[in-house]
C-alpha cells in the first residue's frame, strides 16, 4: 500500500526483494509533479494509512529513493513503471509478506498468451460507482490480445510494454501500481509477477479491458535498480 499524507491510501505496490517495491510510474505524481511524500506499508490487509514506522506485521517505511522508468510517457503511460528502496529489509512471514516471483527475461513469455487467467489485487473501487475498498481485495483477470486491446482502446497507443485483461472484477481507480499475478507450470506453479496495474477506460464493465505495464518487458532493468543482478 502507497500513502500519502494528504491523499490516505493512494496505490499500490508489489514487494520483488527483501527491500524493493515496484508499483506504476504514474503514482509518483500527485497534482501533474512528482513527489517523493509517500509511504510503504507492507503486509497491511485492512485499515487505513500509517506512516509509522513498526515491528512486525504491518510494516510501514519512508522510500529510502524512488525512480521512475527513464523511458515512462505521462501522455501515453508507456512504461509506466517505478520503483521505491526501502531504508531496510522488510520481515518476510510466508503467510502474508515475500516477494513475489519475476518473469525470466529469457523465456518466450508463452504464459502471457490471449486467454490465460490472473489475480489482481488492491485497495481500490470496487466499480466506478462506488468508494474505495478499506480492505486489500482480489479479482479475476483473463488475458486479451493486443489487438483486441487496441480495438477498445482506438484513442490510445497499446505499446510493446502494455498488456491488457478483462476488468469485470479486476482492477479500478486506487489499484494502480498494484500486481497481476499468474500461476505458471512454467514456473512450477508459482504466482510470477505478469503485470503492473495502470490505466483502463472505466473499470468493473463486462466487456471492459484494463491496461497493464508488461513487467517482462521491463525485467532487466527491475534487476538492475533493485541490485538483483549479483
Amino acid at each position: 500500500m502507497l500513502c500519502t499524507a494528504s491523499h490516505g491510501q493512494h496505490c499500490g505496490g508489489v514487494l520483488v526483494s527483501d527491500n524493493c517495491i515496484v508499483t506504476a510510474a504514474h503514482c509518483l505524481y500527485l497534482g501533474g509533479v512528482f513527489t517523493t511524500n509517500v509511504s510503504v506499508c507492507v503486509g497491511r490487509h485492512c485499515g487505513n494509512c500509517s506512516e509509522v514506522d513498526v515491528e512486525g506485521n504491518p510494516q510501514c517505511f519512508k522510500p529510502k529513493s524512488t525512480v521512475i522508468h527513464p523511458n515512462f510517457s505521462r501522455s501515453t503511460l508507456d512504461n509506466d513503471i517505478a520503483i521505491i528502496k526501502l531504508p531496510k529489509a522488510v520481515s518476510c512471514h510466508c503467510n502474508s509478506v515475500f516477494p513475489v516471483c519475476l518473469p525470466n527475461e529469457k523465456r518466450d513469455g508463452s504464459y502471457l498468451r490471449a486467454g490465460m487467467e490472473g489475480i489482481v489485487t488492491g485497495w481500490g473501487r470496487v466499480n466506478s460507482s462506488l468508494s474505495r475498498s478499506t480492505c486489500l481485495r482480489k479479482g479475476d483477470v483473463r488475458l486479451a490480445s493486443r489487438n483486441i486491446c487496441s480495438k477498445k482502446h482506438p484513442d490510445y497507443p497499446i505499446t510493446n510494454s502494455m498488456m491488457c485483461g478483462t476488468d469485470y472484477s479486476g482492477a479500478c481507480e486506487g489499484d494502480s501500481g498494484g500486481p497481476l499475478v499468474i500461476k505458471s507450470k512454467e514456473y512450477g506453479r508459482r504466482f510470477v509477477l505478469a503485470g503492473i496495474v495502470s490505466w483502463g477506460k472505466g473499470c468493473g464493465q463486462v466487456k471492459g479491458l484494463g491496461v497493464y505495464t508488461k513487467v517482462l518487458t521491463h525485467v532487466n532493468w527491475i534487476k538492475q535498480m533493485c541490485d538483483m543482478n549479483s
